[in-house]
């Protein structure tokens, strides 16, 4: 593309990923938040929990490292949908990625999806 200058412009593409807001609509203060990568390494997050994200270890202690009880048909989608989405990450090589998990014990929901692969 030539310019009025004479100057050469060069076409640049931007690519945009739209993804779902998973606390839309959450109270957050009654919300646990964790960011699970199925390693226990280095994940433990101490502290004060007001709003914070924690880790696996926290996890595995809340927990009690108890499963989580899940009606089969909620599991069952729940392992098709994280199977989709590692098989478009591996697909496209990136391989940092964490399960997100809120957890709302007054309400007794969870929230799960994966992030961090951008």
């Amino acid at each position: 593309m030539q310019t009025p200058a004479g100057l050469t412009k060069t076409r640049q593409h931007v690519y945009v990923l739209m993804m779902e807001n998973l606390l839309l609509g959450v109270d957050e203060s009654e919300t646990i938040k964790y960011d699970l990568k199925g390693s226990r390494r280095n994940r433990y997050s101490v502290g004060n929990r007001d709003g914070k994200v924690t880790l696996d270890n926290n996890f595995l202690k809340d927990m009690r490292s108890r499963p989580i009880p899940m009606q089969y048909q909620m599991r069952r989608m729940l392992q098709i949908a994280i199977n989709n989405d590692a098989l478009y990450l591996s697909k496209h090589s990136i391989i940092d990625y964490s399960l997100f998990v809120a957890i709302n014990p007054i309400k007794k929901t969870i929230r799960v999806g994966i992030i961090d692969y951008i």
